[in-house]
């Protein structure tokens, strides 16, 4: 998480940037930045349960030795 809002804040740098591309830029990346964050706190756990709950049918038809 840490990581993200320093991604989050070197990308609203961007605002302050002389090119007016890199200027919009800023605030679009970090709105994905965020997005990715949100789905690594909330889908992946989710996804990890339901791999764990779904043991090794999950791994069908190659089943891992």
């Amino acid at each position: 998480m840490a990581s993200c809002a320093t991604v989050a804040a070197g990308l609203l740098c961007l605002l302050a940037a002389d090119l007016t591309r890199s200027r919009g830029m800023g605030p679009f990346a970090v709105v994905g930045v965020l997005c990715a964050l949100l789905a690594m706190l909330t889908l992946l756990p989710a996804l990890l349960v339901l791999l764990v709950l779904l043991g090794r049918r999950a791994f069908r038809p190659l089943v891992p030795a």
